[in-house]
Order: C-alpha cells, then sequence, then structure tokens
C-alpha cells in the first residue's frame, strides 16, 4: 500500500545495504509511496545496487532546501545514481537550493541518475557539484524515455571517466526518447 512519509530537520548517515539486489543506501521510496525531505541532510550512505542516498522507484520524491553528500552506489549494469536514483516512473522534484555533492556511483551518474519507463525530475534553485563516476555522466546521466529539466540551477566540477562529466542523455537504441530540457542555469568545469 503506498504511504506518504516527510523528513525534516533530520539527518540520516552511515546506512549501508550490502544485498546486491535492494537499492536505496539511506531511504528507499517506492510502489507508488510519496516522501517530502526538507531541511535535512542525507550523508554517506552505501549500496551495493542502486541509489546510495536516496532510491526512488515508482514513487514521488520531493527534495527542499536539503543536502545528499557523500553517498555511494556501486550496482552495475545500468547507471547507479550516487546521491539520488530515479527509476520506473517515478517523480522527483529537486528544488530550493538543495545540494548533491560528493557522491559516487560505479556505473554512472555519480551524483543522479534518473531512468527508465517515462521518469521524470525536475531540478530548480539548486546545485550538483563534485560528484564523480568511472562510467558516464559524472553529475547526471538522464536516459531511457526519463525526462529532466533544469533551471536557475549549477551543475559544476563534476567528473566522469567515461562519457558526459555534467550530464549524460542516453538513448541507447536509437529509439528512446530521453530529453533534457536546461533554462538559466550554469554548467562549468565538469570534466571526462
Amino acid at each position: 500500500t503506498p504511504g506518504t512519509m516527510r523528513i525534516t530537520s533530520s539527518l540520516i548517515t552511515g546506512n549501508t545495504v550490502t544485498d546486491t539486489d535492494n537499492d536505496g543506501g539511506g531511504i528507499l521510496n517506492n510502489n507508488g509511496s510519496n516522501l517530502t525531505i526538507t531541511g535535512s541532510i542525507i550523508s554517506n550512505n552505501s549500496t551495493n545496487d542502486d541509489g546510495g542516498g536516496i532510491y526512488n522507484d515508482n514513487a514521488t520524491l520531493t527534495v527542499t532546501n536539503s543536502q545528499i553528500t557523500g553517498n555511494t552506489a556501486s550496482g552495475s549494469g545500468d547507471e547507479s545514481g550516487g546521491g539520488i536514483a530515479n527509476d520506473n516512473g517515478g517523480t522527483v522534484t529537486i528544488e530550493e537550493h538543495s545540494v548533491i555533492t560528493h557522491n559516487s556511483a560505479v556505473d554512472g551518474g555519480g551524483g543522479i541518475v534518473n531512468v527508465a519507463a517515462s521518469s521524470t525530475m525536475t531540478i530548480t534553485d539548486s546545485t550538483v557539484s563534485a560528484n564523480t563516476t568511472p562510467g558516464s555522466g559524472g553529475g547526471i546521466a538522464n536516459g531511457n524515455d526519463a525526462q529532466l529539466e533544469i533551471s536557475q540551477s549549477t551543475i559544476a566540477d563534476n567528473t566522469a571517466a567515461s562519457l558526459g562529466g555534467g550530464i549524460y542523455n542516453l538513448n541507447p537504441s536509437g529509439i528512446a526518447t530521453a530529453k533534457v530540457i536546461i533554462d538559466g542555469s550554469t554548467l562549468a568545469g565538469n570534466h571526462t
């Protein structure tokens, strides 16, 4: 049954998921649930799969004036999402001076991954910086029919060893319709 959860002025840190088939080192939000995080820090969590800080699976996530930092995702076979992974038609809003920083992912999307089945993500007035991956999409990996909109935000100083230091928009079959819209934002100092 879908649920509703609010996390306010809190610290979620140092949690680990060791099973390779389970996601969300700090938080797993799934099955149509609605999670709102406000004025909080999600830090130093890890998973052997996807979503080191948060895994949002066919659910709704809003991150407001919060920090997602120092999280790690070690999943392989898909972009992992060190800070946040949004999958299977999930909806994510990141807003009001939120910061996604110093996260890492083994297989891509060092800071954020937004993939699969019409997942949507909106980033407004926020920062994605200093995230890393040995794969693609140092800051953000977007793909497989996912939609990403970025406005009045900064994507800076992220690093990918493969493709897309700041943002990697993936259409693996050449048919999928992954889309990124950027308005009034800064992309600077990203590296591949």
